[in-house]
């Protein structure tokens, strides 16, 4: 299975660059060439570092509360982050509510503060999916609504990059039907962003989880990522470090989430 951070590919079982197909080879040069193209002139640095920022939260939040909650990271987030000398990445899965609304607040208040923003989307459930799923749950924006901000924001990337953690084999039908799968792979997303993300900031109840794949797992995954099931682990990066002092790039706001 392709795993980037890992450096797994099927086309490896090849073993030899030239064995590859043009199209293929032609990737890889196209890739040189967005790596160079961040390099940093004149600096002595080379390349720019990235840094890779995780979002999430509750989804429930009603709009006034979200959007305190919101203004009050970015306070914290913006300053921290505008480094004009390296790639900020947002990692979420930008499903409906804190994830969506975090996400777009913090890539327009970076605009023009950073080397380049980019995107990373940890799928473990198919996007349209929990779009429905949300729809239903909460008669809240339509799939359509979302799908069309979700468009607009990866225009506003310099990159988007659109991981795939889903279970092999398993159908849409499934996800829609079955809830323990739904729930599997909301978990493998919580497991992404706890194990590839340098920086981890959510809105949160500061309340035990109250099932899986919710924001308080999340949040205890992060702050122990050893307890994560390994069927759900994928690994620290073999091309990243993981951080050392968790909690000091663990960043909390406390919100009040209706009773639900």
């Amino acid at each position: 299975m392709r795993d980037d951070d890992r450096r797994l590919h099927p086309l490896l079982e090849r073993g030899d660059y030239a064995a590859l197909a043009p199209v293929e080879q032609q990737k890889d040069r196209d890739q040189l060439r967005t790596i160079l193209s961040s390099i940093v002139p004149g600096d002595g640095k080379g390349a720019m570092p990235e840094l890779r920022v995780g979002l999430a939260g509750h989804r429930s939040l009603a709009p006034a509360e979200q959007q305190r909650a919101v203004a009050v990271l970015l306070e914290t987030l913006v300053p921290r982050l505008s480094l004009r000398d390296r790639v900020v990445t947002l990692v979420s899965p930008l499903a409906p509510g804190a994830d969506m609304a975090l996400t777009e607040a913090l890539a327009t208040a970076l605009a023009g503060k950073v080397g380049a923003l980019r995107l990373l989307v940890p799928e473990a459930v198919p996007y349209r999916v929990v779009l429905d799923v949300a729809a239903a749950e909460a008669g809240g924006e339509s799939a359509e609504s979302m799908l069309a901000r979700r468009a607009r924001l990866f225009a506003r990337a310099a990159r988007v990059d659109i991981v795939r953690l889903g279970v092999a084999g398993v159908t849409d039908y499934a996800y829609r039907r079955d809830p323990a799968v739904f729930e599997e792979g909301l978990r493998r997303a919580n497991a992404y962003l706890a194990r590839r993300c340098d920086l981890l900031a959510v809105l949160w109840d500061g309340a035990m989880p109250r099932g899986p794949g919710g924001t308080g797992e999340l949040v205890a995954w992060w702050r122990a990522p050893q307890t994560i099931p390994p069927a759900l682990d994928p690994g620290v990066s073999f091309a990243r470090p993981a951080p050392t002092d968790r909690e000091s790039v663990l960043v909390i706001v406390t919100v009040e989430r209706p009773n639900i």
